[in-house]
């Protein structure tokens, strides 16, 4: 599990807390390259559209990787500029692409995604 709060440097944190867990884990190159990719669009969601703090979590059951990113908190508001209208949206498509199952829970605290990838 990692917490960060919800601002652009730390998605670059995000995506390597994850990378060295499932180095750790024994993950193969190819899954675990899905798999940070993955946790780099949900964190990316989080920090352009959440709430503070963006708190990602991962574990494994037998061969399936399961993630989940939550962003909670107070709501803070986020700057959209930069955004490229041609890429923008994508990034739940390519999740919903590289992962076995997605799931999106909204609360009043915030919103929480997430995934089953199959190593």
């Amino acid at each position: 599990m990692l917490a960060v709060p919800s601002r652009e440097p730390y998605v670059r944190t995000c995506r390597a807390f994850a990378a060295s867990v499932l180095c750790r884990w024994g993950v193969p190159e190819a899954a675990r390259d899905s798999a940070v990719l993955v946790i780099d669009e949900l964190a990316v969601n989080a920090v352009q559209h959440g709430h503070a703090d963006t708190t990602v979590v991962m574990s494994r059951l037998g061969e399936i990787l399961l993630i989940s990113v939550t962003d909670s908190g107070t709501t803070v508001p986020h700057s959209r500029g930069g955004t490229d209208s041609d890429e923008h949206g994508r990034g739940m498509a390519i999740i919903e692409f590289l992962t076995e199952w997605t799931e999106v829970h909204h609360t009043t605290a915030g919103r929480q995604v997430r995934a089953g990838l199959r190593l």
